[in-house]
């Protein structure tokens, strides 16, 4: 009779002692696979950050130098500091700028970089400082709000005084 119940044991996989290590076993994996997700996570937001900071320092060095155009007096313009400015932007253009604009920071930089050339370069009359310094503006404003969007920030409007 013994062997009987000693078989029907052995039978049961689900004995307490089985489910104990079994759920202990469970929770392990599901603790180290937890552990794999959050430094996965981790990395990314690192990542992430490092691009984000980068976005942040070249669209400020951009609108640095479109300032520094923007300001150049129709005079002042075939000088050197100018046409390093003018070219230090083309390089941004052309280069830097290229991995973190967005399509409306792309359009942006185009409409400056035109209206940049028609001024400086061409010295085309149609082209007035006060055209340079609108597009260094909206080139401005459209680095906030890809900013806004990159950051998940909702800032303040700024009202201009003029």
């Amino acid at each position: 009779m013994q062997e009987g119940n000693l078989d029907k044991q052995k039978s049961s996989y689900w004995s307490l002692e089985n489910t104990v290590k079994s759920i202990t076993a469970l929770i392990a994996v599901l603790g180290f696979a937890y552990g794999i997700y959050q430094f996965l996570v981790q990395q990314e937001r690192q990542y992430r950050q490092k691009i984000y900071e980068s976005q942040l320092e070249f669209y400020k060095d951009v609108i640095d130098l479109a300032s520094q155009i923007a300001i150049t007096s129709p005079d002042s313009v075939d000088n050197n500091t100018s046409k390093k400015n003018s070219q230090k932007f083309d390089e941004y253009y052309y280069g830097k700028m290229t991995f973190f604009e967005d399509t409306a920071v792309e359009k942006a930089m185009k409409d400056f970089k035109d209206i940049k050339d028609g001024y400086t370069v061409f010295h085309r009359p149609s082209v007035k400082i006060r055209d340079v310094q609108m597009g260094c503006l909206k080139l401005g404003y459209a680095c906030r709000n890809s900013l806004q969007k990159t950051w998940g920030l909702q800032l303040q409007e700024l009202k201009r005084n003029k």
